[in-house]
């Protein structure tokens, strides 16, 4: 090999190797980071809440006809506690902590979905009911 090789070889190294702890230390920032609870009325952000061990309150989503939903934070979990649909499916959900998780009630056209503090930022086109 002559030195030119060597050269390239040796940053094509150090390239990788950056990259790997680049995603390591990007993982490590994240885990310290609570998820969030985004509530969806009528596919527009309601309200979002970071679940953290803190925060217990309880969030009424109304709408225009005086059907509701009572969404419960509490000890870094949220729930939809009560709902005057007719299945009670958004309830039957439970306890929600883990990003990806959702309850839906397609009769109020309510959701609740955990995303993970990284997505935050990441604004979704729509959602479907």
């Amino acid at each position: 090999m002559n030195r030119v090789n060597k050269l390239i070889y040796a940053i094509l190294a150090i390239l990788i190797i950056g990259s790997f702890i680049g995603v390591a230390v990007y993982e490590q920032m994240l885990k310290g980071q609570a998820p969030v609870a985004v509530i969806y009325k009528d596919k527009q952000i309601f309200q979002r809440v970071y679940l953290t061990k803190s925060i217990n309150k309880q969030i009424n989503v109304r709408d225009s006809d005086g059907h509701y939903n009572l969404v419960e934070i509490k000890d870094g979990q949220v729930r939809v506690k009560e709902a005057d649909c007719p299945n009670k499916l958004c309830i039957k959900a439970g306890w929600l902590n883990k990003p990806g998780q959702m309850a839906v009630c397609i009769p109020n056209r309510v959701s609740v979905v955990i995303e993970g503090a990284a997505e935050e930022a990441q604004q979704p086109d729509a959602h479907s009911f």
